[in-house]
């Protein structure tokens, strides 16, 4: 166990100087993460309002 303290304390240490950086990359990470799981909706809702308006488009152009 004494290994183990000695390691994370090393590496802490070792890494303190990025500690901006990594807190940029996880806001990056939870915001690619966040976009992943959306963009499938909003896709989705883009689409079908797409499809509305060209049908009602050309089913009013038929009409007339």
């Amino acid at each position: 166990m004494n290994d183990t303290a000695r390691a994370l304390k090393f590496f802490y240490l070792y890494l303190k100087k990025y500690k901006l950086q990594f807190l940029v990359i996880a806001v990056f990470v939870l915001a690619a993460t966040y976009l992943q799981v959306a963009a499938p909706v909003v896709l989705g809702d883009a689409i079908t309002h797409l499809t509305t308006y060209v049908t009602d488009f050309f089913h009013a152009s038929t009409l007339s």
